[in-house]
């Protein structure tokens, strides 16, 4: 008798391996990721950078090897054939198109998507790095944005909190872009510009969770752009803007935290993809 239960669970057990390798490996041949190149830059923002946190600083040198890094945010289609239940394979407050950028998903459920990405696919992925991340969404640019300082030029290159939210919802931002996206809320991956190393959403749609640890400053990141990892810690870091983003948020210096189990409707990932 006792071994009945026993059988029962290790075939549930090895139909819902099946289905996560089944669903990694078509997820892993239909992600596209763009090489980012070793180099270095400055993380974070001067005094000077207008609508800047005091978060964002000091201002340092990081030197980054080479990576390749997920050209879109994790899909909700993505997200649906890795997470098989019992995960949460559809956390998304949006809906209706599997191009839209999953949301809704915590620092935690992110880390479990990586790692089933990771024991079932051929690659090891990972979250990027808060510098790793900096570094690529700047793509080489000393500017605030990608395309210069002027947050009224963005809605041709991110979904931002623009005038088609603000006649959609006047009183969810004290400010909104001065241009217009064509863009409430989220919008299927790829669908504006790409910055100049081809990745697209950087600074809009969804914010982005990275590996580190959240730290009101920069005194203590590594020079190599390694991930601060402390044990235990409370919050975890989000890089970019979002779709409901005021103008102040669409920088690529910009830092957001949370705690590693919260979930908001302007939460996402992408991945970093190993040798």
């Amino acid at each position: 008798m006792v071994g009945a239960p026993v059988a029962v669970a290790l075939a549930a057990g090895i139909v819902w391996a099946g289905m996560v390798w089944r669903g990694v490996r078509t997820v892993e041949a239909e992600m596209k990721f763009v090489p980012i190149p070793a180099g270095c830059f400055v993380m974070g923002s001067s005094d000077q950078e207008k609508g800047r946190y005091a978060n964002e600083g000091p201002m340092h040198r990081v030197c980054i090897s080479a990576f390749e890094l997920g050209q879109f945010e994790v899909t909700q289609g993505e997200w649906r054939r890795v997470m098989i239940f019992p995960n949460p394979t559809d956390p998304s407050y949006a809906k209706g198109d599997d191009r839209l950028p999953v949301e809704e998903v915590s620092w935690n459920e992110t880390r479990r998507f990586v790692w089933l990405m990771s024991l079932f696919g051929h690659g090891h992925y990972r979250l990027p790095s808060e510098a790793e991340w900096e570094y690529a969404a700047r793509a080489g640019t000393t500017t605030s944005r990608y395309w210069g300082d002027n947050p009224d030029e963005g809605c041709a290159h991110e979904n931002i909190g623009d005038q088609s939210l603000k006649v959609d919802d006047p009183d969810m931002l004290p400010e909104y872009a001065n241009c217009d996206d064509g863009y409430s809320w989220t919008a299927p991956v790829g669908s504006f510009k790409p910055n100049p190393w081809g990745l697209y959403d950087m600074l809009g749609n969804v914010e982005n969770w990275v590996e580190d640890c959240y730290t009101d400053n920069f005194r203590k990141a590594a020079g190599d752009g390694s991930a601060y990892i402390k044990e235990g810690c409370a919050e975890h870091v989000l890089r970019g803007g979002s779709f409901d983003s005021i103008p102040s948020y669409e920088r690529a210096a910009f830092r957001n935290d949370d705690s590693a189990g919260a979930r908001d409707d302007y939460y996402g990932l992408r991945v970093v993809r190993m040798p």
